[in-house]
């Protein structure tokens, strides 16, 4: 029995290392094509790699395996919170940015913005499941398993962030924003956002929640409170590089994490 054990957990760790390289390695030969040739519409192929690679370490080691990479059923309020709480930290800066900064919001009632609405999640969703498979399907959950929740958590938050920070760096997405200031902000907020979605991936037990709230924060910040905001200080307060996103975004970690080791308590 202990040799088994012994085993699976060798398995386990060799099953992660894979992973990573796999993602890492590819990744970085997206990155270069993208970067190279100013392609940002290469992206939605990079955010399917981590899907690729959990795919691949699916095969080789838990061929298996059923409900792997977190394909499973889920309570439908877990699909309510993933859409929830991406609007209120991204949206609720918004409406404080807009009334700090009268003029900054130019809406208009258009059949563009109901069909953006209605539609940009599943949209979203196309792109977004790709990153999600790998990163909350399979990352977190091995992590989990090798280091615990509070470890697993913030490593997994951290790793995501990095991952961005090539295209990031190139200057191609968020142009226009300081590097000095758009990396380390852009860590802060989107390592809180990987907890937010780490902790509903564990809670639920699937990888859906995951790939809705992942969805409803590209829809909200990209499709709809962007599109409507303007500003050039906007970067410094909203979005991914905002103060008050980041406030919002690590307000929120403290409140769920604590309700959620409180419930584990209870």
């Amino acid at each position: 029995m202990g040799e088994e054990m012994e085993d699976m957990e060798s398995k386990k760790s060799q099953a992660l290392r894979l992973f990573f390289v796999l993602t890492m390695g590819i990744s970085a030969i997206c990155e270069a094509a993208i970067i190279m040739l100013k392609a940002m519409g290469l992206a939605a192929i990079l955010m399917w790699i981590p899907a690729l690679a959990a795919f691949v370490t699916k095969m080789v080691y838990f061929r298996n395996e059923k409900g792997f990479l977190g394909f499973r059923r889920c309570q439908f309020k877990y699909i309510l919170e993933a859409i929830l709480i991406p609007l209120i930290y991204i949206g609720v800066p918004y409406v404080i940015y807009w009334i700090l900064f009268p003029g900054t919001l130019q809406f208009e009632m258009t059949p563009e913005f109901w069909i953006t609405l209605v539609l940009g999640i599943p949209f979203a969703m196309v792109t977004a499941i790709g990153e999600e498979i790998g990163w909350r399907g399979f990352m977190v959950p091995a992590l989990l398993e090798k280091i615990g929740l509070e470890k697993a958590l913030l490593l997994s938050g951290l790793i995501w962030g990095l991952w961005h920070v090539p295209i990031l760096a190139s200057g191609l997405y968020m142009p226009g924003t300081p590097i000095w200031y758009k990396l380390p902000m852009f860590l802060v907020v989107v390592i809180g956002c990987g907890v937010l979605i780490g902790m509903i991936t564990i809670k639920s037990k699937s990888v859906w929640p995951a790939v809705f709230m992942h969805s409803a924060h590209n829809h909200f910040d990209q499709a709809i409170f962007g599109v409507y905001t303007v500003g050039d200080n906007h970067m410094y307060w909203v979005s991914e590089t905002g103060i008050l996103t980041a406030i919002m975004v690590w307000g929120l970690v403290i409140i769920l994490y604590t309700k959620m080791r409180n419930d584990k308590l209870a």
